[in-house]
């Protein structure tokens, strides 16, 4: 009669949640790998429990025991080694190419059951069996097989613990559920071994069940076959920045190979070893441990990541980084923080080139244009400076004919009259050519002011206008062209008036140019709205390509050949941009002509400065 002890009932226990498992997984749409394995798990312990409760059965109705029944259970016992083996590695490397090797695998198991069923003939596995340990005579083969089967469960579930620890902490709820599903099987098979307390020979398939019980809980619960391992070695080591990973405890957990070739040379990182203690091991690193410190708890308080930047510097070693400090929390449980190092040294060398280079390019422009205007404002100095000399040596020779004429008879006062009379004509000519010469000076003194200082004032563009009529004019008369100023209303605007005479000097120049020597006129017009003022400069030449259009104002390009710098149209679009706030477009025809648009917010200048 079958007596249906506690362990018995187990048994029956155990294979009605494993077969209910694997219909449950084998129902499953789009399984991965891991998953299929998995179920090959699950036959193996399914065949392993229903060959002992078929054995026990038939032993109780017959009174002796059918050998078919035992060769049934030793499939799962000769074979759920190697699947585990396979789950752990599966579960390490996210999926497995079997090749030949792996197939080598099962090898040891396949003769572990040849030599099962043909042991009567020679008692290698066992000389007696039974269905208690403590009765079982073990033949010599049995140590290989043991040996065997311990080696291929060891590594598969130290793959599950340790990738397990890095997924999800070592106190992680899935850590644990694995850990004690590894720990019942392993702690039963070695007391039912080594005859420790007396067990039935069904107790190893009941504690593997209850280990896969576990699994399926992690699994379930905590995605343990859906996990691809974060900190999976291959795939950490090909992450271009540096990190390390610590505990609760600021223990380093983990670290992938790009942090020790970046630091390698300046402190030392092991496993378990304390961050700030290694951070510290080079006293000529300034890594400021407390700052970083205070980074991690603020992170973990605010359950976000904190991102500040380090300069790193010892000996030979000068970097830039980025560091970004993530804490890992999971259901609400800190598991630890991962601190990435981004070399930002590269960077960090463009950006202070770029910046280096278009300040030299914002001068050069500057000087280029200073020297078109100085040679126009020579030119326009020059010929009042040469009437004004006329105009001096005249008043000299007048002054000398009344001197002379003093001590005549014959010169009458009425001569003396006259030659006053002209000498005053000639000092009120002088007194014109001063005052204009006077107005050249101070248009030059509006428009060429340090273009690199921050000046917000009030400008009227009328004003500028005017100042730009005086200084280009000797371009304009050597264009044949002449600058046609209007408004919709007085035009009032806050800002540089040097940057914007400078921006208004290249696109009233480029206007004159475009006639190419023909008369023309440039026509330069401001309308006001509520928010901004926009300016446009026309003329009527031959207008710009489209090839060269889209880019004119982000690329150094000249439509002049060797007589432009490329650089003008650039450097006003910057200005436009970067100090007023505004925008700059053009709408152009070939052969009809240009017109270049500001659009200058009226109170960016305010808003700038108040800031």
């Amino acid at each position: 009669m079958i007596q249906f002890t506690f362990p018995f009932m187990l048994l029956h226990i155990s294979i009605i949640l494993i077969f209910s498992m694997f219909v449950f997984i084998a129902r499953m749409k789009n399984k991965s790998q891991i998953h299929n394995v998995f179920l090959w798990n699950l036959a193996f312990i399914f065949i392993w429990n229903l060959g002992h409760i078929l054995e026990v059965y038939t032993r109780s109705i017959f009174g002796f025991t059918i050998m078919y029944f035992v060769y049934l259970w030793f499939i799962g016992l000769c074979f759920t080694p190697v699947t585990l083996l396979f789950t752990g590695i599966i579960f390490a490397h996210t999926k497995l190419s079997f090749s030949w090797k792996q197939w080598l695998l099962l090898i040891p198991p396949i003769i572990s059951y040849l030599v099962i069923i043909t042991n009567p003939y020679h008692n290698l596995f066992y000389v007696k069996f039974s269905h208690i340990n403590n009765e079982i005579v073990y033949g010599s083969y049995f140590v290989f097989h043991t040996v065997i089967s311990y080696i291929y469960v060891l590594i598969g579930l130290y793959y599950l613990i340790f990738f397990s620890i890095k997924n999800s902490g070592f106190y992680s709820k899935q850590s644990l559920l694995i850990f004690s599903g590894i720990l019942i099987p392993f702690t039963v098979n070695i007391l039912f071994t080594l005859n420790v307390i007396v067990l039935p020979s069904y107790s190893t398939p009941i504690a593997f069940s209850f280990a896969i019980i576990l699994f399926w809980f992690a699994m379930t619960k905590f995605q343990f076959l859906n996990l691809v391992p974060v900190a999976m070695q291959k795939v950490v080591d090909l992450i271009s920045d540096s990190f390390i990973v610590i505990n609760q405890d600021y223990r380093i957990v983990d670290y992938n190979k790009t942090l020790i070739n970046t630091f390698g040379n300046i402190f030392n990182i092991k496993r378990n070893q304390n961050l700030i203690a290694a951070l510290s091991s080079n006293q000529d690193i300034d890594m400021d441990t407390i700052q970083l410190m205070e980074y991690i708890k603020r992170a973990k308080y605010e359950k976000k990541t904190i991102s500040y930047e380090k300069h790193i510097e010892s000996g030979d070693f000068v970097k830039h980084f980025a560091i970004e400090v993530t804490p890992l929390i999971s259901n609400n449980q800190d598991l630890g923080t991962i601190i990435l190092f981004k070399d930002i040294t590269e960077l960090k060398e463009n950006i202070k080139k770029v910046k280096q280079t278009q300040n030299q390019l914002v001068e050069r422009e500057r000087l280029a244009s200073l020297g078109e205007l100085i040679g126009g404002i020579a030119h326009d100095i020059n010929s009042p400076l040469s009437s004004l000399q006329c105009h001096v040596k005249e008043i000299h020779n007048l002054s000398r004919e009344y001197e002379e004429g003093i001590e005549d008879p014959e010169v009458t006062p009425d001569d003396h009259r006259e030659i006053v009379h002209e000498m005053q004509d000639n000092l009120n000519k002088i007194e014109k050519i001063c005052g204009r010469i006077a107005n050249i000076i101070n248009s030059v003194r509006n428009n060429t002011r340090n273009l690199s200082a921050d000046t917000h004032t009030l400008i009227d563009l009328s004003y500028v206008i005017e100042d730009l009529k005086i200084l280009l004019g000797h371009e304009l008369r050597h264009g044949n062209c002449e600058i046609d100023y209007k408004e919709d209303k007085h035009t009032m605007l806050m800002g540089d008036p040097g940057k914007l005479g400078q921006v208004l000097t290249n696109l009233i120049t480029n206007a004159i140019q475009a006639y190419e020597g023909n008369p023309g006129t440039v026509t330069v017009e401001a309308r006001n709205t509520d928010s901004e003022v926009i300016i446009s400069v026309s003329d009527q030449g031959e207008g710009i390509r489209p090839e060269i259009r889209d880019g004119i104002f982000k690329k150094i390009l000249s439509t002049k050949g060797s007589k432009g710098t490329g650089m003008g149209l650039y450097i006003s679009y910057s200005i436009i941009t970067g100090h007023f706030g505004g925008r700059m477009w053009l709408e152009s025809e070939v052969g009809k002509g240009t017109t270049f648009f500001i659009a200058l917010p009226r109170d960016f200048g305010k808003k700038k400065h108040a800031s």
